[in-house]
């Protein structure tokens, strides 16, 4: 268990064992509110602890995707920001190529991370910005999300 690995005392793990057991929970959408069901994954959403929990479960993510990076015959200068559910690479590079190529292995790199792990990454939502002094930059950032497109599930069609 996560929780055991970074250290906190049996009480506080057995505290989240018991809190995360026999949960039930309703969705509601404008006036409708579903009829309450048992759910047993997942953290919930608003609590003041979804953000602390989710920091120890992605650590060792974090730590993993950081190693393989390190690990990569040619080093790629990037590194990654996790809030809750939201997260950004950050890549420093001059080339448009080396940049776009070290994109792809790092999002794939992280998206296989999270799968292992019971997660996915909404493709979909994924975004990149391309800074540039280029003439052209709009080309660049199309030519970026072509590149990222045919990760989204949905567009191949």
């Amino acid at each position: 268990m996560c929780l055991k690995k970074v250290g906190l005392n049996n009480s506080v793990v057995k505290f989240f064992n018991n809190y995360y057991s026999n949960r039930s929970t309703t969705y509601t959408w404008n006036s409708f509110t579903s009829l309450s069901f048992n759910t047993s994954v997942g953290v919930s959403q608003g609590s003041i602890l979804s953000p602390i929990l989710s920091a120890i479960y992605m650590a060792s993510i974090i730590k993993t995707f950081k190693k393989r990076i390190k690990n990569l015959k040619e080093k790629i200068p990037i590194d990654i920001l996790f809030f809750v559910d939201d997260s950004l690479l950050i890549l420093q590079e001059k080339s448009y190529n080396l940049s776009s190529a070290f994109l792809f292995c790092s999002y794939n790199i992280m998206s296989k991370l999270l799968l292992n792990a019971g997660l996915t990454m909404e493709h979909n939502k994924f975004k990149v910005f391309y800074f540039t002094r280029a003439q052209n930059p709009s080309l660049i950032s199309h030519q970026l999300e072509d590149l990222f497109s045919n990760l989204n599930p949905s567009s191949n069609t």
